[in-house]
Parts: C-alpha cells; sequence; structure tokens
C-alpha cells in the first residue's frame, strides 16, 4: 500500500467512526446549535518537528496551539490545541477529520527532513 492508499483508509475509518462519535455526542444532548471546543494532540519525535508543525497549525486554522516536552518519553514532544468555540455537525467532524490527513502528511514531510524518508 502506497502513502497516499493509507492516508485515504485511514480517512475512511476515521470518517466511518463519525457516525458513531455524532451518535454519542446526540445521546448527551449535543445538537448542531450546541457549541463546542475540540481539543487536539499530536506527538513529534523533536522539539525542531514540533515548532514546524505548531507554526503549520497556526498558519493553516483559527485553533490555539501550545507545545511542551513530553516528560513520559525523552525527545518526544508534544503539540496540543483546540479548536475556535463554534457549532458543531457531523458534516462539520467530517471537515475536522479530513484536514487529519493534510496534518499526516505534513508530519511526514517534516519527518523526512530530519530524519530522512521512511524506507518502507
Amino acid at each position: 500500500m502506497n502513502a497516499e492508499e493509507h492516508y485515504r483508509s485511514i480517512l475512511a475509518k476515521q470518517l466511518a467512526m463519525n457516525e458513531q462519535t455524532w451518535a454519542a455526542l446526540q445521546n448527551h444532548g449535543v445538537t448542531e446549535q450546541t457549541m463546542l471546543r475540540l481539543e487536539f494532540l499530536y506527538w513529534c519525535s523533536s522539539e525542531s518537528q514540533a515548532r514546524r508543525l505548531m507554526a503549520f497549525l497556526r498558519k493553516e486554522t483559527d485553533y490555539n496551539v501550545a507545545m511542551e516536552a513530553d516528560d513520559e518519553t525523552a525527545g518526544q514532544w508534544i503539540v496540543t490545541g483546540q479548536t475556535q468555540e463554534a457549532a458543531v455537525s457531523k458534516e462539520i467532524l467530517d471537515q475536522l477529520i479530513g484536514f487529519q490527513p493534510r496534518i499526516t502528511r505534513m508530519r511526514r514531510i517534516l519527518a523526512d527532513q530530519i530524519v530522512g524518508p521512511d524506507p518502507r
């Protein structure tokens, strides 16, 4: 499976999971009018990779983003953040998931620049 097929496979799985996520949110009283902030995090293999990912997210989104060293794993960094408060629907969740492969690709490009291409 090449990289593009891999990303499409992940995207398809995540979009399918959104059906369950949206149903669970609705079971907890969330409607398409409910204002929510969605939180996220990414692990990065170096401080420079975390800084570049954070810069990418700030450029491409209006998310609040921060980074910190992972105290439990030497050399690892964590990029965390949250979206702005907004009404959420299944379609919005799908759009957010659709953005994830762009971030994954960006992280892979950063990793290639730091440690070389993945031999797979």
